[in-house]
């Protein structure tokens, strides 16, 4: 028989439906005390009353809420240190180091570009519209040469008489390598400035805001120490060493012949 309250589980007899609209006025004659409909199935009781049970008595408002079978994370498995998925979590960090390295030595590289250009920039010449070489060489000096005052405090303190150790030996140690590092660079091959022997680019560079985002539109340029000796000298310096090797090699030719002269006993 159909029943209007759950037309697909609940099936009652003609008797029990009039039974029940008799006793509508009266109470409920075909429930029990916990809201659950009696009938042939146990089960469908159960479930009732729990509902029923659910209903009057609702969660306090701090209770937690059971979780949903959708939303509830499943727990990681425990991965195998020799397996495949193991090798590529490794790979994956490895990775990840090796770029954050690249991004720190490139900060730091970018860094000590900008304070030596800030350096060069506040001890310009505001008169000259550019320089020379001989010039450039003499800021090259001047830049070598910063730490002077500060070595110089720091010898002044370990002169002291009744002091154990030296003091800021580790500062010390660093100044002293970068000093012979830019020197070696300086008579070597070059020391790397901006090049303000062009009238433009000093401009370029005097307007520069000490962004680090900017250093691609400065333009550099490497300078050697011999670049401050002049052209003529050097030319002069290479004529005379020339003559000295031709002198050496007529010496040499000299003896010989008188080697060759001397009669043989």
């Amino acid at each position: 028989m159909y029943c209007p309250r759950n037309p697909n589980k609940c099936r009652r007899n003609k008797d029990s439906h009039s039974d029940e609209r008799q006793n509508n006025s009266g109470g409920r004659s075909s429930e029990c005390a916990d809201g659950a409909f009696t009938g042939e199935d146990p089960k469908l009781g159960e479930g009732l009353a729990q509902a029923a049970w659910a209903l009057r008595h609702p969660a306090a408002p701090g209770a937690p809420k059971a979780p949903k079978g959708k939303n509830v994370r499943q727990e990681k498995k425990v991965i195998h240190p020799y397996s495949r998925k193991a090798a590529q979590i490794t790979r994956q960090a490895h990775k990840q180091e090796k770029k954050e390295k690249l991004k720190n030595d490139k900060a730091l590289r970018l860094s000590l570009i900008g304070e030596k250009l800030q350096w060069f920039q506040s001890h310009l010449d505001p008169k000259k519209a550019g320089y020379s070489k001989r010039g450039a060489c003499e800021l090259i000096e001047r830049y070598l040469n910063r730490f002077s005052s500060e070595l110089e405090q720091i010898e002044l303190q370990n002169s002291i008489k009744d002091r154990q150790g030296r003091r800021h030996c580790s500062r010390e140690t660093v100044i002293r390598q970068t000093v012979a590092r830019e020197r070696q660079q300086y008579e070597g091959y070059g020391f790397e400035i901006p090049d303000i022997l062009n009238a433009s680019n000093l401009k370029t560079f005097r307007e520069w805001d000490l962004d680090l985002k900017k250093l691609p539109n400065i333009k550099m340029r490497k300078i050697c120490a011999n670049d401050a000796v002049p052209k003529k000298c050097k030319k002069k310096t290479i004529i005379a060493v020339d003559g000295d090797l031709g002198e050496l090699e007529l010496q040499d030719e000299s003896s010989d012949t008188d080697e060759e002269m001397t009669a043989v006993d």
